[in-house]
């Protein structure tokens, strides 16, 4: 039975080089939505069209080398 003080963790991987782990945290693409290791994220700044202020969002780096950025 799973506590809500201690959840259970999953294991996950990498979409850009396949490392997988179930101890640490994933980061999801501020774009894609995929989840990346630590190593393959980049942060930056990103306009809001609804808000017109740039925020400083997870990128994987895959989407990152994309020219719309």
């Amino acid at each position: 039975m799973m506590c809500r003080d201690n959840p259970e963790k999953s294991p996950w991987m990498c979409h850009v080089c396949d490392y997988t782990s179930d101890s640490t945290e994933p980061i999801a693409c501020a774009l894609c939505y995929k989840i990346a290791c630590s190593s393959h994220i980049v942060h930056k700044t990103v306009l809001n069209e609804e808000s017109g202020l740039y925020e400083l969002q997870p990128i994987c780096v895959d989407c990152s080398i994309k020219p719309y950025l």
